[in-house]
């Protein structure tokens, strides 16, 4: 995360806010706007992106109209690439190129949407790395713990149609011994542990275990890699499962494969198991199969 301070530096930015109801004034930050040395850029939520503009508002915003939201949003980025604002009630106009643009863009709200000076970015930052601050500036002040665009009930239902499909598809539901919701006990340096793991491969012991995770919540990839960790050191040797039959199941999104966040939980995940990416069915149809034939 950047820090901000208020002395001058190349680099501004504006924090996007939607206020659903004025008498309250109960804003909601929904976007930001980066400027570099006459450079900018911009991430709003619920854009599509790869089609920055294209927008598909999270449920959970409640915006009073959704034309509205996207309008705000096309008009914003439509001023953003203009090459010069007007300022002083359109007596004079600024330059992109100069900081005072910020200050002509901002002006640019009314009312529910309104776009709010968040200070500077102390150093210098080039050019080439205004998406990265977007995306940390995004990270930290619009984006709360698992949104990705989709909702966290969204993505949850999403992962599980889909890891029921690649079992179906892939025959691994159909293998002996496969189970769903299955508990294990063990016991690891002499201390006992209780597990619920969403599926397994069980005969006489577990030789293949699968655990959603979800990568916009850290508990669940957190809660994963401690079951594999702890599978992987039990006491009872047939219950020590190796690494490449410990399969934590995800769904990633173009928007979550450019969350610096994200790839962190990831590696967690790929210390102590496989990662079974369902957003690629084939893939993972494949990965299955290969997996049932070695067991």
């Amino acid at each position: 995360m950047f820090f901000f301070s208020n002395k001058a530096s190349n680099t501004r930015f504006l924090v996007a806010k939607y206020i659903p109801d004025m008498r309250r004034l109960e804003p909601r930050n929904i976007g930001v706007i980066v400027w570099v040395n006459g450079h900018l850029s911009a991430r709003f939520l619920g854009e599509h992106p790869e089609s920055p503009g294209t927008v598909r508002i999270p449920r959970r915003l409640c915006v009073q109209s959704r034309d509205t939201y996207c309008e705000w949003i096309q008009f914003w980025r439509s001023q953003m690439a203009s090459p010069m604002l007007d300022v002083a009630g359109g007596s004079q106009r600024v330059s992109r190129e100069s900081p005072q643009f910020v200050d002509a863009l901002q002006k640019r709200s009314k009312q529910n949407f309104v776009l709010v000076d968040g200070g500077f970015i102390p150093g210098e930052v080039s050019p080439l790395e205004i998406d990265e601050v977007v995306n940390d500036l995004f990270t930290g002040l619009v984006e709360e713990e698992g949104e990705t665009g989709e909702s966290q009930e969204e993505d949850s239902l999403l992962l599980k149609k889909a890891v029921s499909r690649v079992c179906h598809e892939s025959g691994i539901d159909g293998v002996n011994g496969y189970q769903t919701k299955i508990p294990l006990a063990f016991s690891v340096d002499s201390h006992m542990f209780s597990f619920t793991f969403d599926s397994a491969i069980y005969t006489t012991a577990p030789r293949a275990v699968f655990q959603h995770a979800m990568l916009t919540r850290p508990m669940t990839v957190n809660s994963a890699a401690f079951m594999f960790s702890c599978l992987a050191r039990s006491d009872f040797q047939p219950y020590r499962v190796s690494r490449n039959c410990c399969l934590s199941v995800v769904r990633t999104t173009p928007a979550l494969l450019k969350n610096e966040a994200a790839f962190r939980e990831l590696d967690k995940l790929k210390a102590y198991s496989t990662v079974l990416d369902v957003a690629d069915e084939e893939r993972s149809i494949n990965e299955l199969r290969e997996l049932s034939l070695s067991l």
